[in-house]
């Protein structure tokens, strides 16, 4: 038999095995007698292959259930022969998530941004990037040098709320990491960002908390209070990272957009972003429309990307100041109408 047709054999025998287990579960029969059964086979516990939904339930099972909720990846006796891996419901979910990328002029930012979203501990099941018609390379890096992400060319560039819209609307995937181009994502981000939904599933959006590349570990984005003014009182906002405030899941009024792992249906439910900001104030009105739907926001504080360059169509020389101070007073007005 060839190497790898042995490792094939035993993820198919343990995939049957599994889905035997789960069936005796249903019919409340004895999951460890059954377990006692199939030990005689050579078996890994290798259940990617399962849907989430098999998954959960195997998980919630018996003794397999007690273990694995506990975090435990060793071996349930040898006599059962299972090894559990804890972030196998983590791994699932990921599957069930789509990375949107946001570009617009982001030639010299999107290798490093796709290099970072394929490399995590757990990398989501597809990788999209809408091109908001940028004039530099950028569609060629993701054509030429990443085959296997999703390229959307738009014609125009209508601002960056009509691309994550189109992004949420061209997956059929139930989460969407939705990032701006110039963020890079640290290893595990996405993997604490899906902990954070499979411990709630009631949230509609997860945010990691950002750091300013190059302010020596400072912590730019993390969330948001309303304010009385209408604005936002953004927390712990280029504060050092060692003295910022929270652990874990913090709820959150609002998020800031640069970087989200979110609800889609949930998101679109609401409305979606609304293009008339073009940006600036977008995730503010996407955030009280949520919030008015009885939707929670949160931030995860161990998830972090690095948040490298900022809007590029403002702090280029093509874009004078009165153009920036257009769009922001224009923001501001759609915002407090």
């Amino acid at each position: 038999m060839a190497p790898r047709a042995r490792p094939l054999l035993r993820e198919r025998r343990f995939e049957r095995a599994a889905l035997a287990q789960i069936e005796a579960h249903r019919r409340q029969q004895s999951p460890l007698g059954l377990a006692r059964r199939l030990a005689r086979l050579p078996l890994e516990v290798h259940i990617a292959r399962l849907d989430p939904a098999q998954i959960r339930e195997l998980i919630e099972s018996s003794v397999v259930g007690r273990h694995a909720r506990r975090g435990c990846g060793f071996r349930l006796g040898f006599r059962y022969g299972f090894f559990i891996d804890p972030t196998t419901p983590l791994r699932a979910l990921a599957q069930e998530t789509a990375a949107v990328v946001c570009c617009f002029n982001g030639e010299r930012y999107l290798s490093e941004l796709l290099r970072s979203i394929q490399t995590q501990t757990i990398a989501p099941g597809e990788i999209l990037v809408v091109d908001n018609a940028s004039t530099d390379g950028s569609r060629e890096v993701a054509r030429r040098g990443f085959p296997g992400v999703r390229l959307i060319e738009l014609a125009t560039n209508e601002g960056p709320c009509v691309a994550r819209n189109r992004g949420m609307r061209e997956t059929s995937k139930r989460l969407v990491l939705a990032l701006d181009v110039d963020v890079i994502l640290e290893p595990d981000c996405l993997e604490r960002l899906l902990a954070a939904f499979a411990a709630d599933p009631g949230l509609a959006v997860a945010a990691p908390r950002a750091i300013a590349e190059g302010a020596a570990a400072s912590v730019q984005y993390d969330g948001a209070r309303f304010h009385y003014t209408g604005l936002l009182s953004l927390r712990n906002f280029y504060k050092p990272l060692a003295e910022a405030e929270g652990t874990g899941v913090v709820s959150v009024d609002a998020f800031i957009s640069v970087a989200i792992l979110a609800d889609r249906e949930k998101l679109l439910s609401v409305g979606g972003y609304d293009p008339a900001f073009f940006f600036y104030f977008e995730d503010s009105d996407l955030s009280y429309r949520l919030h008015s739907g009885g939707h929670r926001l949160a931030c995860v504080e161990e998830a972090r990307v690095t948040h490298r360059g900022g809007t590029s169509d403002l702090r280029s020389a093509a874009a004078p100041a009165p153009r920036a101070a257009f769009i922001t007073i224009r923001a501001i007005a759609a915002y407090s109408w």
